[in-house]
């Protein structure tokens, strides 16, 4: 989980609650009231990166979805496979002594 946060990548965006002010119910899904459309955006390395504005809804959460599956778990699955070839290592090691 470390190297989570040395990437940017706070776990706690991953299981991030819903904000009770909320008037869409998702993270990272707002109405914006000039443009009339919903903004999707996702926070990576502590920057903002816009998913662009849409008209439905359902547009803007499948948005946020898809980047969080591209930020997220890609770098989730690396991490965790790292750390299961760093302990196979650790374990044949102790093995051969």
């Amino acid at each position: 989980m470390n190297q989570i946060h040395q990437k940017g990548l706070a776990p706690k965006y991953l299981n991030k609650q819903v904000n009770k002010n909320s008037k869409t119910g998702h993270t990272g899904v707002c109405w914006r009231e000039k443009e009339h459309k919903y903004y999707a955006y996702i926070m990576v390395d502590r920057k903002q990166i816009s998913l662009g504005l849409h008209a439905k809804l359902d547009d803007a959460i499948a948005a946020r979805k898809a980047a969080e599956e591209q930020y997220f778990l890609t770098v989730t699955v690396t991490i965790c496979h790292q750390m299961t070839m760093r302990n196979y290592m650790q374990t044949t090691r102790k093995r051969q002594l």
